[in-house]
């Protein structure tokens, strides 16, 4: 989880980190276990994450879709490889390697909220 940017001073570099921090939950933890070999990428938390893991399982392997379920939420959503997925609980993209994925290939992401002040 990190951003780049530009501050003007510290003033203004204090205000954007809280911002970062304040504004979207954290994913961190990732793991895979499967055939194909592509990637998950791009993951973060979103504005309603919550301390939870998520499992994004690949439901079709001939379709290339994928079902997002967290611990907590349950299903909150699916997604086709190639695709991004912007929930509110959490944000990933799976990208397709040179061996495609496979009905039951599975990711595991954790979860954690924003930071409150």
């Amino acid at each position: 989880m990190f951003e780049i940017g530009n501050a003007t001073d510290y003033a203004d570099l204090l205000e954007k980190l809280h911002l970062f921090l304040t504004t979207n939950g954290s994913a961190f933890g990732l793991t895979y276990a499967g055939t194909g070999n592509g990637t998950l990428t791009g993951y973060k938390g979103g504005s309603a994450s919550v301390a939870e893991q998520f499992e994004i399982e690949c439901i079709s392997g001939a379709m290339q879709e994928w079902q997002v379920t967290g611990s907590v939420s349950g299903i909150v959503g699916g997604l086709y490889t190639g695709d991004s997925f912007t929930g509110t609980k959490v944000q990933l993209t799976i990208t397709a390697g040179g061996t495609a994925f496979v009905t039951g290939d599975k990711f595991i992401l954790n979860t954690a909220p924003k930071w409150a002040t």
